[in-house]
């Protein structure tokens, strides 16, 4: 662990709050940089795994609250206000000064993170919102992009946590993180999508995954998805390994395309309300299209 460099002595103490496809294996990362970390989920399957490790365990968010920092990544803004102020939640526990920092990393409206900063008014802890980019294959390889919004001296304070993780970009004040996560989502979505349904056409029509990502890389239709063969493969195979993963995974972009034309209400997005539409009607055509990427992507 290194120094924030602000004043503010480092972090010690990391509470982490939602132990799931994400959160789970963000927790190893933040263990492995050396912070004492608390893993907190309602499932007691989730925690099996850091039990086991010797790290400690909590179905309570109360219980996190005396660490110096707690990472929320629970996947709705309703799970969110739980954790943080309703029964059990971590205003409860503060029996003293209670934790430093709450880093907001569910994608969640700014309105949300507004309400949580003065749900802890008069209270010494500073909000942090901090979607991260980079999805489950990030996450697995600690390749995360933490999307951060607050001020300036706090990011730096809790810039050594997340840097555990990935990379961290201050996108600006309190919401701009999720602002910018909300602008990045719809691009890539739309990217996740398209892509593999012209994976497929180039499997259909010969070509070798293997020589076609290279020169998409090259060109014009460059994405997160043309970074490598192996890559793209991972991506597809983390969301469509069951009918449950692929459900999941798209109730999650409906809901992030809907905060994004939130954001935009008031101006003419038909590509986006498009895509709304689309990611509302597709259907086991898709999850067969991901798995048939996953598998090769040049096999059909």
């Amino acid at each position: 662990m290194t120094g924030q460099g602000n004043g503010a002595p480092p972090l010690r103490t990391v509470g982490l709050i939602g132990a799931g496809s994400m959160g789970a294996p963000i927790a190893g990362h933040i263990h492995r940089a050396g912070f004492e970390l608390t893993v907190c989920d309602s499932r007691p399957e989730a925690l099996a795994q850091f039990k086991a490790a010797g790290i400690r365990t909590t179905r309570s968010p109360a219980d996190c609250a005396g660490c110096d920092a707690i990472f929320i990544l629970v996947a709705t803004a309703a799970q969110m206000h739980a954790v943080a102020t309703g029964e059990g939640g971590i205003f409860s526990g503060i029996a003293g000064e209670g934790p430093r920092y709450i880093a907001v990393g569910s994608t969640v409206a700014p309105a949300d993170v507004d309400a949580l900063a003065g749900a802890f008014a008069g209270t010494r802890v500073r909000v942090v919102d901090a979607p991260i980019s980079g999805g489950v294959v990030g996450a697995r390889r600690g390749t995360l992009t933490v999307l951060a919004g607050g001020a300036a001296e706090d990011v730096a304070a809790v810039r050594p946590l997340f840097d555990s993780m990935g990379r961290t970009l201050h996108c600006g004040p309190l919401g701009a993180g999720l602002k910018t996560k909300a602008v990045n989502n719809v691009i890539a979505i739309s990217n996740l999508l398209i892509s593999a349904e012209a994976f497929r056409i180039a499997a259909a029509n010969g070509l070798r995954f293997e020589d076609l990502i290279p020169a998409l890389e090259a060109g014009s239709a460059r994405n997160f998805l043309t970074r490598d063969a192996d890559y793209a493969r991972e991506v597809y195979a983390a969301w469509s390994g069951s009918k449950a993963e692929y459900e999941a995974v798209n109730e999650i972009g409906r809901k992030d395309i809907r905060l994004a034309l939130e954001l935009g209400k008031g101006l003419d997005l038909p590509a986006v309300e498009s895509l709304l539409k689309l990611k509302e009607s597709i259907g086991d055509e898709t999850l067969e299209n991901w798995r048939s990427v996953a598998r090769g992507g040049d096999r059909d």
